[in-house]
């Protein structure tokens, strides 16, 4: 797989990917596709929010239901070049969850080691490119 070197600056949204000029290190022209930052945002905000409205599930529910929009999340963005997006959401995805959950007790709060446990037994999937564009 060749490295991409981004060139010039020439780039513009469209259907949720950010479409950059790039060159690969032979010199070839190559469209570099990302995420968009504004689809991003979005996309965080909504997942934030869901997390909220669920937090009273069990976390192993809430997983499982999380593992089948990161599913379709993956789906539509997992293309060449957009991995580093993909694991960014994902990582974002995790902290969230985190943070609800330790914040959903009043009398003792949920520690990492306890998070790690049910991330070990209910993982939350990893990032896959499902379109290999040239």
């Amino acid at each position: 797989m060749e490295k991409v070197i981004i060139g010039s600056k020439d780039k513009f949204d469209f259907l949720g990917f950010t479409h950059i000029n790039g060159k690969t290190r032979k010199g070839y022209y190559k469209v570099i596709h990302k995420t968009s930052q504004k689809k991003m945002k979005t996309k965080k905000q909504n997942a934030k929010q869901w997390i909220k409205e669920n937090i009273q599930r069990e976390p192993t529910e809430i997983i499982k239901r999380l593992n089948v929009k990161l599913i379709g999340h993956y789906r539509y963005y997992g293309i060449t070049d957009n991995y580093n997006k993909l694991e960014e959401f994902r990582r974002y995805i995790i902290m969230t969850l985190f943070k609800q959950l330790r914040g959903r007790g009043q009398k003792k709060k949920m520690s990492w080691e306890k998070y790690n446990k049910i991330l070990k037994y209910n993982p939350i999937i990893q990032p896959r490119i499902y379109v290999a564009i040239s």
